[in-house]
């Protein structure tokens, strides 16, 4: 297991350096000084904002999916978010969800399985949310791009999958494992426990409606952090912007997603005729604050004992199969 963790870690900076050497290829350092020099404090201030926000949205909508499970208070939810975002910005291969996931178990109880599973719901939840904004987009703004074709047709296949995934292990719960009671039968019943809030249409309704004000909110965040460097044209650069961010940040990579946020950020930028080096002070900014603000919170709202898992649960997360750190 330590040698799959080494692996796991040295692959994730192996993937950030490749798209950093991509992503600072060719670029004039003066155009993005002279940019940075110029940038809008107040717009910046409220690109912060904004992305802190839709965060908040995200933990109190967590909190409800983990409502048929337990009724767990919506700070505890807010704040496992938070370092969720903590652990992915100092730890490689997006292992902060692990943190989050243990994070909920220590101050409410609730299987770190059951938690890392309404997780990856809530990763599905979150892209079918930016599938719709993109389809949305490509008729409200007439000016997309034609690569934003293949985004929505990227999102398309890897919510599927997700999909399938889920469905799979449904099945084999109802046909299986149902009425079973050995310890595999118990982690599946747990991963299965996380859909749960969708037997509830009224809370579903709730849920689906704070994932679009989260990323509604969101947007206008990536729309700020634009208009603090100056930039004047469409705005549905923002939202392509967040579309290609968001898909480019799931590939587990290094700590931060360094490198993967700026490269995906330049495609962006490239799709609409901009100059690399305005994608890159967009991205050196946008990603910086994000990456500090975030941090900031998570320490914050985190503490030695509510980041780091105990002798039982680590043992549970390796049962589990688990890349790093953490599920029940």
């Amino acid at each position: 297991m330590a040698k799959k963790k080494t692996i796991i870690k040295i692959g994730g900076f192996l993937i950030s350096g490749i798209f950093l050497y991509f992503t600072f290829k060719e670029i004039d350092f003066r155009e993005v000084w002279a940019t940075l020099q110029n940038f809008n404090l107040y717009f910046t201030i409220w690109g912060v904002i904004l992305f802190l926000l839709a965060n908040v949205i995200r933990g109190y909508r967590w909190k409800l999916m983990l409502k048929p499970v337990k009724d767990v208070s919506a700070l505890s939810c807010i704040a496992a978010l938070f370092v969720d975002i903590l652990g992915n910005n100092i730890l490689p291969a997006r292992l902060g969800d692990v943190w989050r996931s243990i994070a909920v178990k220590h101050k409410e109880n609730v299987p770190v399985t059951t938690a890392f599973s309404s997780l990856i719901i809530e990763r599905i939840l979150d892209g079918m949310v930016i599938l719709l904004g993109a389809f949305t987009g490509r008729w409200i703004f007439t000016e997309v791009p034609e690569s934003m074709k293949k985004a929505i047709l990227y999102l398309i296949l890897g919510i599927t999958a997700t999909i399938m995934v889920f469905a799979i292990i449904y099945i084999i719960h109802e046909h299986r494992y149902k009425n079973c009671d050995s310890k595999m039968a118990r982690q599946v019943k747990k991963v299965i426990s996380a859909l749960r809030f969708l037997g509830n249409l009224k809370n579903t309704i709730y849920i689906l409606l704070l994932s679009i004000l989260s990323w509604a909110v969101e947007f206008y965040s990536y729309f700020y952090f634009l208009k603090a460097i100056g930039y004047h044209g469409p705005m549905s650069l923002a939202l392509f912007v967040m579309v290609a961010v968001n898909m480019g940040v799931s590939i587990p990579s290094g700590p931060g997603y360094f490198g993967v946020f700026e490269y995906s950020t330049l495609l962006a930028f490239y799709a609409y005729g901009l100059p690399k080096e305005m994608g890159l002070t967009y991205a050196f900014i946008t990603h910086a604050l994000r990456y500090i603000s975030g941090s900031l919170v998570g320490f914050i709202l985190g503490s030695r004992w509510y980041l780091f898992p105990s002798k039982e649960e680590e043992e549970e997360i390796e049962e589990l199969h688990l890349p790093e750190n953490g599920k029940d």
